[in-house]
């Protein structure tokens, strides 16, 4: 079942739609999730900032080294804190990823952990930022495993992927969705989405129409992503 629904997801941005979608070029990446540690201890305001100085201090190297090409804070208190977007022609393992962060305060000081996954989208579609300084939010969703895993045959497997995949250009095409694309490994997280907007229930109303999303074969997680204004293509 894990491997029907890895090849359905990783068809979607690969397959050839139409005359107005011709096959895609896909790009890799690695997606870094900062989620949070075990260390809870209440830590003052100047260690606060000294820490967040540092944590921001290594992003910021890394986007200098041509690195990441992305990275942003998550609204809220749930326990995914932020991402980071790496290009994948940089690190060749998993460990090496992590070790771009052993000097993060935050990391070292187990208040953050990072988690590391190969990720795909198809090519051009993270764009550069208009600023560093310009911050925007944006609904970012969390594409899991649904709780039906039954197996499929071949041809309702090929006909929810078909429908799956026009579902994605028609939010690409409509101008609400910015970045969609799946990871590239076994596991319950099966890809991301990221609107050009911050609007959740708008965003919750497109992708409950998303047949694998009706057929329970994906469960989506709604949060609110800030990021550098433009990498989406708003």
């Amino acid at each position: 079942m894990k491997v029907l629904l890895t090849c359905l997801l990783c068809l979607c941005y690969g397959a050839s739609m139409s005359q107005e979608h011709p096959k895609i070029e896909l790009e890799n990446f690695w997606f870094v999730y900062f989620v949070r540690g075990e260390n809870k201890e209440t830590a003052d305001d100047a260690a606060r900032a000294k820490a967040m100085e540092g944590h921001l201090g290594n992003l910021n190297r890394l986007v200098d080294e041509g690195k990441a090409v992305a990275a942003g804070p998550f609204e809220g208190t749930q326990d995914r804190r932020g991402i980071v977007i790496l290009k994948g022609d940089k690190f060749k393992t998993k460990e090496e990823v992590v070790k771009e962060f052993a000097n993060d305060p935050f990391v070292k000081a187990d208040r953050l952990r990072v988690e590391v996954r190969k990720w795909a989208t198809t090519k051009g579609s993270v764009k550069k930022w208009k600023t560093p300084e310009e911050m925007k939010s944006y609904v970012f969703v969390v594409l899991d495993l649904g709780t039906e895993r039954s197996p499929m045959s071949d041809k309702e497997g090929s006909e929810l992927q078909t429908a799956h995949l026009k579902h994605i250009f028609a939010m690409k095409d409509s101008g609400e969705l910015g970045i969609a694309g799946p990871f590239l490994e076994d596991g319950e997280m099966r890809g991301i989405l990221i609107f050009k907007h911050k609007d959740i229930e708008k965003a919750k109303k497109l992708v409950e129409q998303d047949p694998l999303f009706k057929a329970d074969r994906l469960r989506p997680t709604y949060l609110v992503l800030w990021m550098a204004a433009g990498i989406v293509g708003d």
